[in-house]
């Protein structure tokens, strides 16, 4: 496991991206975001 640091803006954007359906944690959902970003790259 890594641990990042994420300014506080980004983090609003993740909590409120959190909030939706579908996930359970906020951990979860950068890791989503990223595995989107990478498998689509």
């Amino acid at each position: 496991m890594q641990r990042i640091t994420i300014d506080d803006d980004l983090l609003e954007t993740i909590d409120k991206i959190s909030a939706q359906p579908g996930y359970s944690s906020r951990s979860k959902t950068p890791r989503d975001l990223v595995r989107n970003a990478v498998t689509h790259a």
